[in-house]
């Protein structure tokens, strides 16, 4: 949808101290909550003025505050038609705790050797690996860098331009983490990945609502608990974690 699709491209190319990535950041990991949000509420929780968030709202694309909620609001119906066994859910300081033991600890418990293992497989030294995300899942892509480069045989590359992996050989790796399946929405994405002759993975969640395989040449998807980005955010991240610890390669 044209909103999911900007808010990913500010996310992806925007100075994060501005403002306009701040407001597209919030709005991304609230996006059910802002539905149901006034103008008065989405600035206070911005920590923005009226104004100011009507002018983000106009730099996306959108006429007015009407326009732009009834966006979310479609999102958000549609998420629950494509989902009906999930319930919607929010962290809350009240809850955080019981969030933590009870719902991702699980989660983590539940991650499979085989996965781990096929994560592994396309880290090997001796070939280049691309390593990118969208949004937060790009911190991820430099954790892995940062864990490797120092090490004999390891060349990871984290690209800010995705065009360098058509430039990539057929002995080269390609590893996309996307908690919500984004690389589809974005189409120029897409399309690179199909042109990279490299071997390419998906590491993604039971959240991500698009079941598309194609073209990746294996798919890890980690047992999603609830549909809330932020949780599933950190089940990838401790998933890679969890990898590199499992091979000796975590500092």
């Amino acid at each position: 949808m044209y909103l999911l699709d900007k808010l990913s491209s500010i996310l992806n190319s925007d100075d994060r101290s501005s403002t306009l990535y701040s407001f597209a950041y919030y709005v991304y990991t609230h996006l059910f909550e802002v539905s149901d949000m006034t103008i008065n509420e989405l600035s206070g929780n911005c920590m923005l003025s009226n104004a100011s968030v009507s002018r983000m709202i106009t730099k996306i694309g959108f006429a007015n505050y009407k326009e732009f909620r009834e966006m979310c609001e479609e999102i958000t119906r549609q998420y629950k038609l494509e989902n009906p066994d999930r319930n919607h859910f929010m962290i809350t300081p009240n809850n955080i705790a019981d969030v933590m033991t009870n719902i991702l600890g699980p989660a983590l418990a539940a991650i499979r050797e085989n996965d781990l293992d096929c994560f592994l497989s396309y880290l090997a030294p001796g070939h280049t690996v691309a390593v990118t995300g969208m949004v937060n899942m790009r911190t991820v892509a430099v954790q892995i860098q940062q864990n490797l480069h120092t090490r004999s045989g390891y060349h990871v590359i984290v690209p800010s331009d995705l065009s360098v992996l058509r430039d990539l050989s057929e002995d080269d790796r390609v590893i996309i983490l996307s908690v919500r399946g984004n690389y589809i929405i974005l189409s120029e994405i897409m399309e690179t990945l199909m042109d990279c002759k490299a071997g390419k993975l998906l590491v993604t969640t039971t959240h991500n609502p698009r079941k598309q395989d194609y073209p990746f040449d294996h798919v890890v998807r980690l047992a999603s608990p609830v549909p809330q980005y932020l949780i599933n955010n950190y089940l990838v991240e401790m998933f890679v974690t969890m990898a590199l610890c499992r091979a000796g390669l975590y500092d």
